[in-house]
């Protein structure tokens, strides 16, 4: 207990509510005599600098900002308004329910609005208040997000915090090298910046963990680093912590003189600030050192003074601690009498403190409970807006499709007549240069093999489904009064279908024959793999849904690509398409994506069919087209494989598959990470 209350929470408000440079008292006459669009900011300073000493009067002044906003229609005005009544809700009356309500109403308000820097305030509050319900994993989700749009702006003050923060949270959940680690990133961006506040506050949590896994050298190390630098700041607060945190440090040394000396010096330093409860915290641990010392007329001289300071701020925490090393105290000297008076009072005030804990536990439940059923309702809500946006938007879909499907027929047209005038232009000049063509008859039989592959693509993979849309198209025309509407429904059905592989087979025609006569530009540049990933993902997550199949990502933060970015999106998505289509319903389906030093590798694996050798041996190339119906009877092309092939290894990768039947099958490609990068290697299977 003696240890733990060495890390007193007026830290963090250190950190974050740093003393106003302007007094409140000459804010209220200002604001007195101040026009409509002075007084929005006064009140919106206001109600911030009230916020710990008078969260009555914050609310007040955070209201009074509300009201004018609204009525000024003064947007950026009323999200910080909103954020700040629901922070002084918080403090005042713990009710974080209703603070989150204002938080989300201010949040959305600034996602409108394009006010990035007041979402990456309001996100960072909301991540404290879930901390404080005791949702650690809530906390670090709005604190990410609040640090990639600090990041994004170049707020590197506010990243420090949260960045310290989320490591507060990582080292309060036991993870404690996760906790270094964030304090570490805080440190290196204070330093890039010079942002000394931020060095300091970085050092000074990287030691409290330190001292949590035992490393007390290294932490005394880096207490003298934020102890210097407060130092020079004239924090005489961030001092006293740093005294505190380094007379810890002794203690669990048992360096018990070097240890009273520097709380005694953070015991000065709380005196000249009148921080009453710092002075009686500081009281109390050096009368624990002194028993440990066996001084017990010493110890009994601070403990009483502690008491006192207690009483006087009725912190009952403050007071047990103060009974408890007492009675230690008497009991040391044998002064039975006097021992067990305070043993007594300790008990007492123990059992009261544990009720009035436990009706707080009590309370955050319930606040928790409340939170994340509002928070479910809202889920609901934007699920239900999607699929209606996405029924407008495959009603818009169908009736501009008969119009694609024209223009499409024309370009297949155009492209038949391109690569027919081609292969007469070929015919004519082998003829007028033979002594060329014998010595490059090899290669130029390859091109024909693979030419006259490309037709026989083209005469049987159209032939079937314009086939079958000349038979529904006659079955509507000539019968349609003798069909039911269900029976029409059905036709329609099977007509949409037809429709969406015939557009899937020209897509991958048109972009495997524009590769192949040299007419697809490459367009490297950098891009967010994980943006790649997700989006495929959703696109497809409906076609997933339709064969009850698991859709899964895991995809880590920040990586960059540089490559074609549509180029990738198109392999991507027939990777992850094919595998849906050849997973039986009920599987899974799973897109891994790993970084390497120079290249990332994306993994596509399901757990469907898989493939024989033979039929692994022939994919990949258009001499041995393969193509087969999916699980759900799903036709296919054979081209897209091939396209993905041509794709990725002209960006500069590598793909390959592992596959075995019955068990399923994983396709893996690799994306450069730079410009020029070497060719990759593929993880080993």
């Amino acid at each position: 207990m003696l240890l733990v209350s060495l890390l007193p929470l007026t830290s963090i408000a250190l950190q974050k509510n740093p003393d106003p440079a302007v007094p409140a008292d000459s804010l209220e006459v200002q604001l007195i005599l101040a026009e409509e669009p002075q007084k929005m900011q006064l009140l919106l300073s206001l109600s911030e600098i009230y916020l710990e000493r008078d969260p009555d009067m914050a609310l007040n002044r955070a209201k009074q900002a509300l009201t004018l906003a609204r009525r000024i229609n003064d947007k950026r005005s009323e999200a910080i308004a909103l954020k700040n009544t629901g922070n002084a809700l918080r403090y005042l009356l713990s009710d974080y329910e209703a603070a989150l309500d204002y938080c989300h109403k201010a949040l959305k308000i600034s996602e409108e609005g394009g006010f990035k820097l007041e979402e990456a305030e309001i996100l960072h509050l909301i991540g404290d208040i879930y901390y404080e319900v005791g949702n650690s994993y809530k906390a670090i989700e709005h604190y990410m997000q609040a640090l990639a749009l600090s990041e994004s702006l170049s707020l590197y003050p506010v990243a420090v915090d949260i960045l310290n923060d989320i490591g507060r949270v990582y080292a309060t959940l036991g993870n404690d090298q996760k906790a270094i680690e964030y304090h570490k990133k805080a440190l290196r961006i204070s330093k890039t910046n010079e942002h000394v506040p931020g060095v300091a506050s970085s050092n000074y949590w990287l030691a409290i963990t330190y001292t949590q896994v035992g490393n007390l050298d290294l932490a005394l190390e880096k207490q003298h680093i934020a102890l210097a630098l407060r130092q020079n700041m004239k924090n005489t607060e961030g001092q006293a912590l740093c005294y505190l945190a380094i007379g810890k440090v002794y203690h669990l040394k048992t360096d018990y003189d070097k240890a009273l000396k520097q709380i005694d010096n953070a015991y000065q330093l709380y005196g000249q600030i009148g921080d009453t409860f710092g002075r009686a915290s500081a009281m109390n641990q050096m009368g624990a050192i002194l028993i440990e010392k066996k001084e017990y007329e010493q110890a009994i001289s601070q403990l009483k003074l502690a008491l006192h300071f207690g009483e006087q701020l009725n912190n009952k925490k403050i007071i047990r601690d103060s009974y408890e090393y007492l009675y230690n105290c008497y009991a040391g000297l044998r002064d039975y009498e006097q021992a067990l008076r305070y043993k007594d009072l300790f008990i007492a005030i123990s059992d009261f403190i544990y009720g009035e804990e436990s009706e707080r536990r009590m309370a955050e439940l319930q606040n928790r409970f409340e939170i994340e059923q509002k928070e479910s309702e809202i889920a609901v809500l934007k699920k239900d807006r999607q699929l209606r946006d996405l029924a407008l938007q495959e009603q818009a879909n169908f009736r501009n499709f008969l119009i694609i499907l024209l223009v499409l027929m024309c370009v297949i047209i155009a492209l038949v007549l391109y690569l027919y005038r081609n292969h007469r232009r070929s015919n004519l000049q082998l003829k007028s240069v033979n002594e060329q063509i014998n010595s490059q008859n090899g290669e130029l039989q390859e091109l024909n093999a693979t030419k006259d592959k490309f037709f026989s693509i083209i005469s049987h993979d159209l032939k079937g489904p314009l086939n079958s849309l000349t038979s529904f198209a006659g079955l509507l025309i000539n019968h349609t009064e003798a069909l039911s509407k269900d029976e029409i429904k059905m036709l329609a059905t099977d007509l949409d279908k037809s429709l969406k592989n015939l557009l899937s087979l020209l897509n991958n025609l048109l972009e495997w024959s524009r590769s192949q006569t040299g007419n697809l530009d490459i367009k490297a540049e950098p891009f967010d793999v994980r943006e790649l990933v997700y989006a495929n993902a959703e696109l497809l997550q409906r076609m997933a849904e339709n064969k009850e199949i698991t859709l899964r990502t895991r995809v880590p933060n920040s990586l960059t690509g540089f490559a074609d970015k549509n180029q990738m999106n198109t392999v991507l998505r027939n990777l992850i398409s094919n595998a849906l289509k050849f997973t039986e319903k009920g599987g899974k389906v799973e897109v891994d994506v790993n970084e390497w030093k120079d290249a990332i590798e994306v993994a596509v694996r399901d757990s469907g069919v898989g493939m024989s050798k033979a039929v692994l041996a022939k994919l990949f190339k258009i001499e041995h087209k393969y193509s087969t119906n999916g699980t759900a009877n799903e036709s296919g092309t054979g081209l897209g494989l091939m396209l993905c092939k041509e794709f990725v290894e002209r960006s500069g990768g590598m793909i390959s598959v592992e596959s075995e039947e019955g068990k399923g099958s994983t396709f893996r490609f690799t994306i450069p990470k730079h410009k020029g990068t070497a060719e990759p290697v593929l993880a080993a299977s």
